[in-house]
């Protein structure tokens, strides 16, 4: 059994405001994000949100 890979939201958007393809490679390194609110949720839903807002 492995360890779950989380990334934290704010870490996220630190990161994609210096780099978004960094920050899209990292998302695809991760189980889940932790959001502001407490919640685990999918990557993909960041990676989505990155490639509409860009």
């Amino acid at each position: 059994m492995r360890a779950m890979r989380l990334l934290s939201e704010s870490e996220l958007f630190e990161l994609a405001k210096r780099d978004v393809e960094a920050a899209r490679r990292k998302l695809r390194e991760v189980d889940f994000v932790f959001d502001r609110g407490g919640w685990l949720v999918s990557p993909e839903y960041y990676l989505e949100k990155l490639e509409r807002e860009g």
